[in-house]
């Protein structure tokens, strides 16, 4: 006769964190909202060079071009993102480990823009002080989100959460 399964000595399965799923879903939906926005510019760029300008037609069509490039580069990039926000979701610890990578590019963008844009407001003059007080809010928020993206990195890095993509 076979045994009841919760006889059997089967390991639970590890319990999944909310943290995990809400980074999954949040890259999903910022990633298909970034691929609408993405083809739309590619459509509008599209047509930048049917828009009668005084600029040279052949300049015209290639920045219309140049721009078309980026705004495909931005949909390959969203569509990545989306994909490994669903990967995350599924705990495949490919996609942990590239979150991680990308919270990391983070901090350090966020760390290098309120270093350059202190060195910039040390050499504005007069012009400094309405320039500081917009500084400190803008530093405030970018050190703030470098907190948060250094703290999501701790967690995908636990071994409670590592233990959900074994």
């Amino acid at each position: 006769m076979n045994a009841p399964t919760s006889s059997l000595n089967i390991p639970a399965p590890p319990a999944r964190s909310v943290l995990v799923t809400v980074l999954g879903w949040i890259a999903i939906a910022l990633g298909a909202l970034t691929v609408v926005a993405a083809l739309s510019q590619f459509q509008f760029f599209g047509n930048l060079g049917e828009i009668p300008s005084q600029m040279d037609p052949a300049v015209q069509q290639g920045l219309s071009r140049s721009f078309q490039g980026v705004a495909l580069l931005n949909v390959a990039f969203a569509g990545f993102l989306m994909y490994a926000g669903y990967a995350l979701w599924k705990r495949r610890n490919w996609a942990r480990r590239t979150f991680i990578v990308l919270f990391a590019l983070g901090v350090v963008a966020n760390v290098i823009w309120v270093a350059v844009s202190a060195l910039f407001g040390s050499m504005l003059g007069q012009l400094g002080a309405a320039y500081g007080a917009m500084f400190a809010v803008f530093a405030i928020l970018a050190l703030g989100v470098a907190g948060l993206f250094y703290w999501f990195i701790k967690r995908l890095r636990s071994p409670a959460v590592k233990s959900e993509f074994a």
